[in-house]
């Protein structure tokens, strides 16, 4: 294993710590942080789903960074992006089956379908900047 393969997937694996230990916080705490978001955005706090829109935002942009690790890790293999979108969706799958073990959380699906909408958009985002860079150098 190279220094560059294991050094991703250690950061692959810290972020994946990172979501466990959202996920692991019981749900007042969970609503807590996200209230705690509200403050910094007082017109938005007025919206009577604000609290649900953060942590909705939040799932995503959680999956966005993993899905960042994710992909640098699994671009070594031929066909990347196959085993990183697998990956995404397995730990997302996982990630709400552990909530059903915290209390005053649940698993549902729709958060595994925002989860791969933040690891879509990275998708879309990182094949937007590649061809931009092959046209830009040429190629």
């Amino acid at each position: 294993m190279s220094r560059k393969m294991l050094i991703r997937g250690i950061l692959l694996a810290l972020w994946c710590a990172v979501i466990f230990s959202f996920s692991a916080q019981g749900g007042q705490q969970s609503q807590e942080l996200s209230d705690g978001f509200l403050l910094f955005l007082p017109l938005f706090a007025r919206f009577p789903l604000a609290g649900v829109l953060i942590r909705k935002f939040a799932h995503a942009l959680e999956y966005f960074v993993l899905a960042f690790f994710a992909f640098r890790f699994f671009e070594i293999f031929e066909k990347g992006d196959i085993p990183a979108f697998v990956f995404c969706f397995l730990y997302a799958c996982s990630d709400e089956l552990h909530q059903l073990f915290v209390g005053g959380r649940s698993a549902q699906f729709r958060d595994v379908l925002i989860d791969m909408a933040g690891v879509l958009l990275f998708w879309f985002i990182r094949r937007l900047f590649l061809y931009l860079f092959r046209r830009i150098r040429g190629n």
